[in-house]
């Protein structure tokens, strides 16, 4: 796996002499971001414009110098990034002295959806929606004589299809 790192500042003032486009965030707001990056430990994507670099990587530190004489406003910064290498895991099925190796490369849904769901108080299509993987609108669709014309209005006790 790969190391990264480098050094620069995010500037107080947009200049066209240094930055790319003129919708720079606040040099603070950017620090923030990227300590929360830090903090979710969660991987994140280098992405180095005009290079073939496009690479998952987490965040191993990130020191700033808030001001440098001179440049009031700017933050000076050193980051370093680990690349991320996401694991895929493999099934192995053994029959008799034969071992079968089957990748899939997505997680099968066993997840059992009733055929209909009784309204409780503070749901709504979209929570009902992404508890059984279906779409809210369809839902609606199914279920539009029982609930009315606002899709909005549904009450405790009503049956709903899913």
């Amino acid at each position: 796996m790969r190391d990264f790192s480098f050094s620069s500042f995010f500037p107080r003032d947009y200049n066209p002499s240094y930055c790319e486009y003129e919708a720079i965030p606040a040099p603070w707001d950017a620090v923030q971001t990227i300590e929360g990056w830090m903090k979710s430990r969660r991987p994140i994507r280098l992405t180095i414009t005009g290079t073939p670099i496009n690479v998952a990587v987490t965040i191993r530190s990130f020191n700033y110098e808030p001001e440098r004489a001179g440049n009031p406003g700017d933050i000076y910064y050193d980051l370093t990034l680990k690349e991320y290498v996401f694991v895929d895991v493999n099934k192995v099925e053994i029959t008799g002295n034969k071992a079968i190796v089957s990748t899939q490369t997505t997680r099968p849904n066993t997840r059992e959806v009733p055929s209909t769901y009784t309204v409780k108080p503070g749901d709504n299509l979209t929570k009902i929606a992404l508890r059984y993987g279906k779409k809210w609108p369809e839902i609606y669709a199914k279920n539009k004589s029982v609930i009315g014309p606002d899709p909005n209005r549904i009450y405790p006790g009503q049956v709903l299809t899913l």
